[in-house]
Order: structure tokens, then sequence, then C-alpha cells
């Protein structure tokens, strides 16, 4: 068997898993389902949107007015259609609290809000204004979150400690991907997900690659197999080019489960310094609705 089984199940399950290949498509439907989302929780009719604002890059910001008068700041960027970036306002100082993320798999969704620290400024300029960051912007921890797959519906503390262990695997393979590519001359941000997915799949799993793109390392110094997840993987490889921190995760399969179900999620840990760099710069927004 191979990873194709991954692809059977619910077709709702299937359409979120084109969320990489198909980003321009779903931000709209990312958008539905975070609305979907928090229509189901409540959530949704505590705010009221009282403003829209586009500037470049895709990016985007929607004011809102909470039910007890706050007001709060949406902003979502078109390259990473999975998350929102959440920010109460005051005057035009506001303060960055969480990434709100919804991202698809074959099999389910991973749902969560990562607490943020973080400051920034959004100065209105007639039927504008101008959206930057103040500092750094700092990952916490994730203090929400659900977890949907196989038609299986994970919440609460199970759901809890199920997306901090998957945010510690992420993050170390992310650090490493990003010293590889200083290494390698590889761009630390990627035009979308397709294009990541492309460079970076061969790398972590040759396996399920075609054979031709496999790395040059795949067929040095011979191979040693383990099987995993019906996958036969080459622990030569693993070896060779991964950290020891690294090389169980990928021979156990927890890699490839990692890389199916969140591949978004990599790349925005991947990319972090990029998107924060995007925010840092001044974006000028203009209202359009």
């Amino acid at each position: 068997m191979n990873s194709t089984r991954r692809t059977r199940g619910n077709p709702a399950v299937f359409l979120l898993a084109l969320v990489p290949a198909f980003a321009w498509l779903l931000q709209g439907c990312a958008a539905l389902a975070e609305a979907a989302g928090r229509a189901a929780d409540g959530s949704a009719f505590a705010e009221k949107t009282t403003a829209l604002y586009e500037g470049g890059d895709g990016i985007r910001l929607r004011e809102t007015a909470g039910k007890n008068g706050e007001t709060f700041f949406l902003v979502t960027m078109e390259r990473y259609p999975a998350a929102v970036f959440r920010a109460s306002g005051d005057g035009e100082n506001c303060r960055f609290t969480a990434l709100e993320y919804l991202g698809g798999s074959y099999s389910g969704w991973n749902e969560f809000t990562l607490e943020l620290s973080g400051s920034g400024r959004f100065v209105k300029d007639g039927q504008g204004g101008v959206l930057s960051l103040a500092g750094p912007l700092e990952p916490v921890r994730i203090s929400a979150g659900k977890i949907r797959r196989n038609g299986e519906h994970i919440t609460g503390a199970q759901a809890l400690s199920g997306l901090a262990n998957r945010r510690e695997r992420i993050l170390a393979l992310a650090g490493w991907m990003r010293k590889e590519a200083a290494g390698r001359h590889i761009p630390l941000s990627f035009p979308g997900g397709a294009a990541f997915e492309r460079y970076w799949k061969p790398v972590l799993l040759p396996e399920l690659t075609a054979r031709g793109k496999r790395p040059a390392a795949w067929n040095a110094g011979g191979a040693r197999w383990i099987w995993a997840e019906d996958i036969r993987w080459n622990a030569s490889y693993t070896a060779l080019l991964f950290p020891e921190e690294l090389r169980e995760l990928r021979d156990s399969g927890a890699l490839l489960r990692d890389w199916e179900e969140a591949l978004e999620w990599i790349r925005i840990e991947y990319e972090w310094d990029d998107i924060t760099g995007r925010l840092s710069a001044g974006i000028t927004m203009k209202r359009i609705r």
C-alpha cells in the first residue's frame, strides 16, 4: 500500500487538501471555512465588521467591533490562506494577540489559536491607512484548537496536546530547513504552497518522489530500509542528511504525517521571518468597504 490511500474518504475533506496547490482560489474558501467555524461556536455574532482595507501583496485588514465596543483587526495574507492574524486596537496603536490557523489535509484539518506577543500601528489617513509592526512578533503557545482526522473530531485537552506536540516537531523541522536553505542558496520564502512543496518534498520525502527528482544523496553509500506508515524508508539517507533529533521522526513516518496533514503550517513556520518582515515594512492600505 502507498500514500495514495490517504486520498480516500469524505469529499469535503479532500477539497480542503487542495489548499497548497490552489492558494489563490482557497483564500476565499479558507475565509468561508473560518466563517463557518466562527458561526458554529457563536463568535461570528460577537463581532461586527466596520471596515475592510486592502493593501499590496494580497494583504487585507478587516476592522471589527466587539460586543463590548472593543476594536479588533484581522489581517490576512493571500500567500498564506490558512492564517489570520488578530490584533486588538487602541487608537492608532494595536497589539497582536493571536494567529488563528485553519489548514486542511487529505484526512481532515488542524485548527488552532497560537497566542502572539507584539505591537503594531494602524494609522488611518482619509480612506486608507498604513499598517506596520512596531517590533518583533513572538509566538507564545497554542491556547485553543481542534483536530479533524478521518472522521474523528478531537477537542479539549487531547487536541491541545496533539497540536502542541506537532508544533514542536514542525519548529524543529523548519529550523533545520532554514539552515539547509542557507547552505543551498534556496529562498526563505516561496511564492506559494505548490512551489514550496515542489522543492522540499524531494528533499524530505524522496521515497514519495519520482526517481528522476530524488536528490543525489539518495543513492550515496547504499541503503538500509525501515518500514513505517506502509512506506519503506531509506534510513541511510536519513542518517546522512538529517540531524539526530529529526532522524526518528522521518524513519517512523511522523514527518510524513506532519507533511500530509499540516503542509501549510510547516510553510508558515519556515517563512515566519519573511511574514513578519512584510508586516514590519509598513503596508499602505486602501479602504474598499
